[in-house]
């Protein structure tokens, strides 16, 4: 059950943090009402303050696997050798799902750099899409010349999206 604070004469949403302990951006997510104007506060508002933190029963680690041991080199027998790769520092884990298979690849800064580019590209052609659908005209009262300049925007996103690598259409769709 969330925890609230009455509004006090004096009072502001900064004050209100520091005195509980709540960092300021943390009391405007639990009182989106406020975001707008935090200083439009009135004595009598309910403030909504983040749940106190529950002592839960403590997890014992349980290693389910050895660690990888590093294979022997030696420089006078050939079946001995370096490892084949090199420690990498890992900052993301991609998971790959699929019907009938799931993979996963650890992911160093400059793979995880790439992968947030790819997907604000994604994004904005996945938006554009939204925008395309939401610009539908309405088939029942549209006029030929919009629903024509529609399916012109349509083909322009499509060869949009194909050029990206998004979509991959034939020649005969182009």
């Amino acid at each position: 059950m969330s925890q609230s604070y009455i509004v006090q004469s004096g009072d502001t949403l900064l004050k209100i943090a520091i005195d509980n302990d709540v960092p300021f951006t943390t009391l405007l997510e639990l009182n989106p009402k406020y975001q707008p104007n935090p200083d439009l506060i009135h004595v009598g508002d309910s403030i909504r303050l983040p749940e106190e933190e529950v002592e839960g029963e403590e997890v014992e680690q349980d290693y389910l696997i050895e660690p990888v041991k590093p294979r022997p080199v030696s420089d006078t027998c050939t079946l001995m050798s370096p490892p084949e790769c090199e420690a990498k520092e890992v900052h993301d884990i991609l998971f790959v799902t699929g019907v009938h298979k799931t993979d996963f690849y650890c992911v160093d800064e400059k793979a995880l750099k790439f992968i947030k580019e790819e997907v604000s590209e994604l994004n904005k052609l996945i938006q554009g899409y939204v925008d395309l659908v939401n610009a539908a005209p309405n088939l029942e009262s549209a006029t030929k010349e919009q629903i024509a300049a529609h399916a012109r925007k349509r083909q322009v996103w499509l060869e949009a999206a194909n050029y990206a690598g998004a979509i991959f259409l034939s020649e005969s769709s182009l």
